[in-house]
């Protein structure tokens, strides 16, 4: 894993000379000044102009990371996901690749809007995760890609909840029910899921339907047991 405090290096010649006057060598020590100085626009500029004059420099595509993450540390999240998705195909399986796709994970999860707008941005973190830990199940990265999928499937069943409150609200239960049901089906295992659960049996009661009914509350008792919705429908409470 790459590491992402540079050592620090001495100038090499003055600030003012024009990016074109400068050497591969040059510029990815400026780009390493700047970038341990957090001046990360000015290290953009150093890197963009190495990996156009590095051409078979090995090093280029740890400038192309550090461009990217320059991006993030800048809050510019659509480009600095843009490049590090784009590194991470760029790579394969190669070294820094893992890195690149964690980073791209969190710049996705950064763009993740609330749970009412949509969900594209969500969607492409809880992607770029996966991907991670399919292709690097070994990565140092695991732990933090579990816990951004969990966040990430948390707010899409958010989502497709408060579809089926709408409906629940305004008595539309044959709507909301297909909204709870697919909470509960899609996002096992989230903290919606017996939300939905105790709401489908709700409506069931209201509409008399018993057997559905029983069917959700004992799913509910039996797979979430320690949540506050089963509580509240166990046997003297």
């Amino acid at each position: 894993m790459l590491a992402l405090t540079l050592v620090a290096l001495a100038a090499c010649g003055p600030k003012q000379t024009p990016l074109s006057q400068l050497g591969p060598e040059e510029l990815w020590l400026r780009g390493i000044e700047e970038y341990n100085d957090g001046e990360w626009d000015d290290a953009i500029r150093y890197f963009e102009r190495f990996t156009s004059a590095g051409g078979a420099d090995p090093r280029v595509h740890q400038a192309r990371y550090y461009i990217a993450h320059a991006n993030f540390n800048e809050e510019r999240y659509v480009t600095a996901a843009t490049e590090f998705a784009r590194l991470s195909g760029d790579l394969g399986r190669a070294e820094l690749a893992d890195d690149a796709r964690f980073m791209a994970c969190r710049a996705y999860e950064e763009l993740a809007p609330g749970p009412r707008l949509d969900q594209e941005y969500t969607r492409a973190a809880i992607d770029h995760c996966r991907a991670l830990l399919e292709y690097f199940p070994d990565t140092d990265h695991a732990v933090a890609a579990n816990a951004i999928i969990e966040r990430m499937r948390n707010r899409l069943a958010e989502k497709v909840f408060l579809g089926g409150e709408w409906y629940y609200r305004r008595r539309a239960y044959d709507s909301a029910i297909v909204y709870f049901d697919d909470v509960a089906e899609q996002f096992p295992g989230t903290r919606w899921a017996p939300r939905a659960l105790k709401r489908l049996v709700d409506i069931y009661d209201t509409l008399d339907y018993d057997e559905e009914g029983q069917e959700a509350r004992e799913r509910l008792l039996r797979d979430y047991p320690d949540s506050p919705e089963a509580r509240a429908l166990a046997p003297g409470s």
